[in-house]
């Protein structure tokens, strides 16, 4: 099935001693899936292997999988790291991904180059990397585009994730939660979404469509950059509790959506939002008060009074398919120490945006990918 990677390892590795699946130093490995829609390329199913180093071309369904059997049997240990995949071809396969995560926990996705020319078909489910049931995980340094989704993490159980330094662009929607389930202890809580660049994209970063009575908690949306987004920017439902964010730079362009739509509100503070301002605040799932301007939503909501809309000047060239580093803030941008260190004045002074301090490193990190 599915769940089953056509190569993975039948016995499990250690946290010291892990099994490796990995090209050999210098060369170049290509597996072509022949458009397979039964299986998933490589992958796990044990605890405590490695996938690194290869370049996945007609994987039909999914390129990468790494699955446990059950939420009571989670695997863990994973890392795939180092890799490229394109050509899911399968568009009636249920969730084509090029990286799935089931029934996972502290694992790692990292540095994959992950695309799909063209986009196939219209469900949020086909995404370039997919989580479902995981606790712990950890993904960075990825870049996504041409997919319907960047990164979706979906059903009941989604604690304590991780999404960070990822540059996702010319999508579908950037990075998507979906809490399920019928359980109210059985939340999605904890995630953390921080110094990503989401361009060109419907919606960037929407924490908090439930589904039953699970609703999100303690989410953190910080220091990342959007830009060109014509929906959505940042989203919390209105069941969502401790939802906080800051340091973003937010640049929506749609005049009948918000650059904030959000449920559970208990901080915002120090972003940018350009050109538009138009903002939607939850009390309820089904009720809610907008808001056209930032003075207006300051003055009735108290939330971002120190939050700015201005121009960031980025870097640049901001045309083709600009580089990550195009999202650097110039010496005269008026962002430049314009946030704070966990969003409160008493923070230490940093850039807003995906760069914080300047070093940061979004993205496929050089060298890390075969050519």
């Amino acid at each position: 099935s599915w769940t089953t990677p056509a190569v993975a390892p039948a016995q499990s590795g250690t946290a010291s001693s892990p099994i490796t699946i990995a090209t050999y130093p210098g060369h170049t490995v290509i597996v072509d899936g022949g458009g397979n829609t039964n299986n998933a390329v490589l992958g796990a199913r044990t605890n405590y292997v490695t996938v690194r180093g290869f370049i996945v071309r007609n994987a039909g369904g999914w390129c990468f999988n790494a699955a446990g059997s059950s939420s009571s049997a989670r695997i863990r240990g994973v890392v795939i790291e180092n890799n490229g995949c394109s050509g899911i071809t399968a568009s009636g396969v249920l969730n084509p991904n090029g990286i799935r995560f089931f029934h996972i926990e502290n694992s790692i996705a990292r540095n994959n180059l992950l695309h799909n020319d063209p986009i196939i078909g219209d469900n949020a489910n086909v995404a370039g990397i997919f989580l479902e049931d995981g606790m712990n995980n950890i993904v960075e340094n990825n870049e996504i585009y041409s997919f319907v989704t960047g990164i979706f993490d979906k059903y009941a159980i989604q604690q304590d994730n991780v999404f960070r330094r990822n540059y996702i662009h010319d999508i579908g929607g950037g990075i998507l939660f979906a809490c399920f389930g019928d359980s109210p202890t059985t939340r999605c809580r904890g995630g953390q979404i921080y110094e990503n660049i989401i361009v060109n994209a419907s919606n960037g970063i929407v924490a908090g469509q439930t589904f039953g009575s699970t609703n999100f908690s303690d989410f953190v949306v910080y220091s990342n950059t959007l830009h060109n987004i014509s929906n959505v920017g940042i989203m919390s439902g209105g069941a969502s509790t401790n939802f906080r964010v800051w340091n973003n730079i937010v640049w929506t362009n749609s005049p009948n959506r918000g650059a904030l739509e959000v449920g559970g509100l208990t901080q915002s503070n120090y972003n940018n939002f350009y050109p538009r301002q138009r903002f939607v605040l939850y009390s309820s799932p089904s009720a809610s008060v907008s808001y056209s301007t930032l003075p207006a939503w300051q003055t009735s909501t108290g939330f971002d009074l120190n939050s700015i809309a201005v121009d960031p000047q980025f870097i640049g060239p901001l045309t083709g398919v600009p580089l990550p580093t195009a999202y650097r803030l110039q010496s005269t941008s008026p962002l430049i120490n314009a946030g704070r260190i966990g969003g409160v004045s008493t923070g230490a002074a940093v850039d807003m945006g995906a760069y914080p301090t300047g070093s940061e490193v979004i993205g496929i990190t050089n060298g890390s990918l075969p050519p």
